[in-house]
C-alpha cells in the first residue's frame, strides 16, 4: 500500500480507462515511482504475421512510464501524455509483453518517466522496446 491512498487512486485511475480492460491490461506491482503492467498479446491486436503492431507496444508503454509519474503526485492531481519516444528493439511477437515503468524526473507541472517493454515466448524473455515520456501534471481546478 502506498501512502496517502494513492495505491487505490492508481488501480482507480486505470482501471477506468476502457483501453486497458480492451486490451487486457493488468496491474502487476506498483510502487513510489513505479509501475508494472502486462498484458497477452492478442490476434486482434497483431499485423498478419503476429507481431504486435507498435501502436499497441507504445501504448503500454505510456501506461507504465505515465503511471509512475502518477504515483508522485499529490491527490486529485491528473495526468496526460505531453511526449512519447517509443523505440523498438525487436519484434513484438509471443504470448505476452511486460512493461515496468519508472519516474526519472517528478516535478510539479511535469515529470519524466521511462519504460522497459519484454515480450515473453515460451517462457524467455525479451527486451522489446524502451521509451520515454514526458507527462503534463494538472492540479485539480480549484487548486490552479
Amino acid at each position: 500500500m502506498l501512502m496517502g491512498g494513492i495505491d487505490e487512486a492508481v488501480h482507480s485511475y486505470l482501471e477506468t480507462m476502457p483501453i486497458m480492460r480492451f486490451a487486457g491490461v493488468e496491474v502487476v506491482s506498483l510502487d513510489l515511482g513505479r509501475l508494472e503492467l502486462r498484458m497477452p498479446v492478442r490476434p486482434e491486436l497483431c499485423l498478419s504475421d503476429g507481431v504486435l503492431h507498435v501502436g499497441i507496444v507504445g501504448m503500454l508503454a505510456d501506461m507504465a512510464a505515465g503511471g509512475a509519474c502518477y504515483t508522485m503526485l499529490p491527490p486529485s492531481w491528473g495526468t496526460s501524455t505531453a511526449d512519447h519516444t517509443l523505440k523498438l528493439l525487436t519484434p513484438a511477437a509471443g504470448d505476452r509483453l511486460v512493461a515496468k515503468g519508472r519516474i526519472v524526473q517528478a516535478g510539479r507541472y511535469a515529470s519524466v518517466g521511462a519504460a522497459d517493454v519484454i515480450v515473453a515466448r515460451h517462457g524467455v524473455e525479451r527486451l522489446c522496446a524502451t521509451a520515454l515520456v514526458t507527462m503534463r501534471n494538472m492540479p485539480p481546478p480549484s487548486d490552479e
